[in-house]
């Protein structure tokens, strides 16, 4: 019998015979793990609980959910502007603008 690699399970061969308890050693150990999971999923709570690092993002939130609100509120606002975005070196361009039906509107415009 083989078993295998990370949680150790038994893989009967095809030469052997059915056993009951192996099956129910391997129904208690993925049991196991799977309350281990759950039980860490738990712990960890909902997002606004999880710390969240912004020194390399800008973002002004310190935890997921608040990083998460922020980032949709930034691109709610960046869709709801107006055309054209302007860019330094001025010139035509195209650019794309996806309205809030989800439509995309094609512009060529001059930038200046």
């Amino acid at each position: 019998m083989e078993y295998t690699t990370n949680y150790n399970l038994f893989k009967p061969d095809e030469n052997d015979f059915y056993d009951v308890e192996d099956f129910n050693l391997n129904a208690e150990i993925i049991d196991t793990k799977l309350k281990e999971i759950e039980n860490k999923a738990e712990s960890s709570g909902d997002a606004e609980n999880i710390e969240y690092d912004n020194t390399e993002s800008g973002l002004e939130s310190t935890n997921i959910q608040a990083a998460i609100n922020e980032i949709c509120n930034d691109l709610m606002s960046h869709k709801a502007e107006s055309l054209p975005h302007k860019t330094a070196d001025g010139g035509y361009r195209w650019n794309a603008r996806v309205n809030l039906d989800n439509s995309v509107t094609l512009v060529f415009e001059e930038v200046v």
